[in-house]
């Protein structure tokens, strides 16, 4: 009885121990990746801040370039009177700089699943989509999704103008690399259906959907994000 009772105790003691193990290894392969990336965001800056900094130059040269041209083109109306000043003309003289707003910079990945391994699928049959109707739609991903990455999975419904549709997730299969969500089409007009991971732009997936009186067009375009190792 004694040694039935030590060798329980050996074995939830050795289960403890294996579980600190495990929970040691889980936090170095954390703190490793943590560091990876904090490593490559450091020289990818140090990489845009050259490239900025060349662009900015070349941007310098072409205002100088540019306000001599002008220049001599002022110099040589002074010189000849017949030269009449039109309304384009003086707009010419007035340059202004138009900055570009930098789309977002890159995002984080888990393991190896990355916005192009996903594809955004119309579940619910053409004839059946009409004004009223619920529109089913899935996002496959290729391999394994843990509940953490499936957080980064947004789905958006969005009509002309920008107008915003409720989505709401539906009951998917028991395949867990499909999801499934749904939403209500309030009227007739264009629809575009999005599926992001990541929050990655460009978009990763859209399927376009203009619903009409008299026809339900469904046009489905895959746009691969962009995503640089």
């Amino acid at each position: 009885m004694g040694s039935l009772n030590n060798r329980n105790d050996y074995q939830k003691v050795s289960g403890v121990q294996d579980q600190i193990l495990a929970n040691e290894q889980a936090e170095r392969k954390l703190v490793a990746s943590k560091l990876r990336c904090e490593q490559e965001i450091s020289a990818w800056l140090e990489h845009l801040t050259i490239q900025l900094t060349e662009g900015g130059k070349e941007l310098m040269r072409e205002v100088e370039m540019t306000s001599n041209q002008l220049l001599m083109d002022v110099r040589r109306r002074d010189e000849d009177a017949r030269d009449n000043w039109s309304k384009e003309m003086e707009n010419d003289l007035d340059m202004k700089f138009i900055p570009k707003e930098l789309e977002k910079f890159g995002f984080l990945v888990h393991g190896k699943l990355l916005p192009s391994s996903c594809s955004l699928k119309l579940l619910t049959k053409i004839p059946d989509v009409s004004v009223g109707a619920t529109v089913v739609c899935c996002i496959e991903v290729e391999g394994d999704i843990s509940p953490f990455v499936k957080k980064k999975l947004v789905f958006s419904v969005h009509r002309e103008r920008n107008e915003s549709v409720a989505v709401q997730e539906a009951c998917s299969p028991s395949k867990e690399s499909c999801f499934q969500f749904s939403f209500v089409i309030p009227s007739f007009g264009d629809f575009t259906v999005t599926a992001r991971l990541y929050n990655s732009q460009p978009k990763s997936k859209h399927v376009n959907m203009a619903v009409k009186e008299q026809e339900v067009m469904v046009v489905q375009r895959p746009v691969m994000a962009k995503w640089t190792p």
